[in-house]
């Protein structure tokens, strides 16, 4: 693992430089822990939770207004949900919610010209595509058939930062790694799924929010970007 590092930061080092200033268009790809925080869940001793894993997508493409400063914005496609366990009777059910999400971005990069520190944050939009939810358990029948997009909100606002590192390949090509968090600020279960779901106290269940961590791995092709290490042309008379 270290030799393959190092390969790559002698790889980077070894490209020629390249202006950062200018518009890109990239792909993501980012392996992600996506959790519905609920405290009338946590409260729960009958309750436990499995680590919910997925994979989500995105299209990006923002400006660098300088070397250092930017913005961003995806076109994100984030599978999200919850695992659920009755601790007594081994019943369970997950919940599965695709979203399509558009972060807008403040883009921070801070560095070498080759391989940089970068920091992006800022709001998410999410609308709710598809809903369903699963469930299994000993001599259980499904409690639930078909779409339960009723039992959750179709639109959520949530904030979204990452933080990492982007490496310079060439004149025009750039990776980024980026360790990435989300979470929800708005509420995601409708009235119906408050009726329905767990409430600990009886007293009305607590407000349910998305929390999201995950790394992203991402390409970018960058317009306009000019080796800095190459000579002018010289103009023929």
């Amino acid at each position: 693992m270290k030799k393959t590092v190092l390969l790559l930061l002698l790889i980077s080092f070894s490209l020629p430089l390249f202006a950062q200033k200018g518009g890109f268009i990239g792909l993501r790809v980012i392996p992600q822990s996506a959790w519905i925080l609920n405290q009338d869940d946590f409260d729960s001793d009958e309750l436990d939770f499995a680590i919910p894993f997925s994979v989500a997508a995105a299209i990006s493409g923002g400006y660098m207004f300088t070397d250092a400063v930017g913005i961003e914005a995806q076109l994100l496609f984030s599978p999200q949900g919850q695992k659920y366990i009755d601790t007594e009777t081994d019943f369970n059910y997950i919940v599965h919610n695709n979203y399509f999400k558009i972060p807008l971005l403040f883009r921070f990069r801070a560095g070498g010209e080759k391989v940089a520190f970068l920091f992006n944050a800022g709001p998410e939009l999410g609308f709710l595509i598809s809903s369903n939810i699963s469930t299994t358990g000993p001599e259980l029948d499904p409690i639930f058939s078909g779409s339960t997009k009723e039992y959750f909100e179709n639109f959520e606002f949530s904030v979204a930062m990452g933080l990492g590192t982007s490496i310079s390949l060439g004149s025009s090509l750039q990776l980024e790694f980026l360790v990435q968090l989300n979470y929800g600020l708005s509420e995601i279960e409708s009235e119906a799924g408050k009726a329905l779901f767990y409430d600990y106290q009886n007293d009305g269940r607590a407000k349910s929010n998305n929390a999201v961590a995950g790394f992203s791995v991402g390409l970018n092709y960058c317009f306009g970007g000019n080796s800095k290490g190459a000579k002018e042309a010289t103009p023929v008379d």
